[in-house]
């Protein structure tokens, strides 16, 4: 029994798992999309506490989160998108009287027809 235990422990080890939590405790968790795939049970497990950043060459790319953070997100977009023929009316009045900013005149020329 405890040959299992100490084989499952090198195992995290060989992972660097215990480094990894070691240097994210004060920091959100940031790691390589390789160490996301060597390690997704646990840094999934994480993402069920706080979010997970995955890098693709050194960049931000992806942000892991639980599926309860994404429905609480989720709940506070009010943002719709329509179709023309959803708008209410309110909004068609709006895009009616709607000007454009004065600096966008000198853009007035690519609506010119072309001769």
């Amino acid at each position: 029994m405890t040959e299992a235990i100490i084989g499952k422990v090198e195992k995290l080890r060989f992972f660097d798992y215990h480094e990894f939590m070691e240097k994210s405790e004060s920091n959100p968790p940031r790691v390589s999309s390789s160490e996301f795939l060597k390690s997704y049970g646990a840094l999934s497990r994480r993402a069920q506490r706080e979010p997970v950043t995955i890098t693709n060459h050194g960049q931000d790319s992806l942000v892991l989160i639980s599926a309860e953070e994404f429905k609480r997100l989720k709940s506070l977009d009010t943002r719709r998108a329509y179709y023309p023929w959803e708008l209410p009316d309110e909004l068609k009045a709006a895009l009616d009287e709607a000007e454009p900013p004065a600096w966008t005149a000198k853009f007035n020329h690519e609506l010119d027809e072309k001769k």
